[in-house]
């Protein structure tokens, strides 16, 4: 029963998150299991867009992610509207909105 109890709480820690406050996700390389794509929407500033995406810890409300733009400047993203998988640990579908450049502060 102990075993058990100890592959649970790894698996949880996981995939939630180390720290309090908001996590930056930096998407500037993708790769298996660290990747967002875009379902809907065109990631425009003042848009709203879904995404699908797995990520290691799971994001969170107001959780950020940052991407290159076109003009080679980090975007950020925030997600909000996260709704997990059953299957899939790290999977989750989300709407993400714009937050402003990273060198913005």
């Amino acid at each position: 029963m102990q075993r058990l109890i100890d592959s649970v709480t790894r698996q949880f820690a996981r995939y939630s998150h180390p720290v309090e406050g908001p996590h930056i996700y930096d998407l500037t390389n993708s790769y298996w299991g660290h990747s967002c794509e875009r379902l809907s929407g065109t990631m425009d500033v003042n848009e709203v867009s879904g995404i699908a995406g797995h990520l290691t810890p799971r994001p969170r409300e107001n959780d950020l992610m940052k991407v290159e733009m076109g003009s080679r400047r980090m975007g950020l993203y925030r997600f909000f509207d996260i709704e997990y998988t059953q299957g899939v640990p790290d999977m989750f579908f989300a709407s993400v909105d714009w937050h402003g450049y990273e060198d913005e502060g």
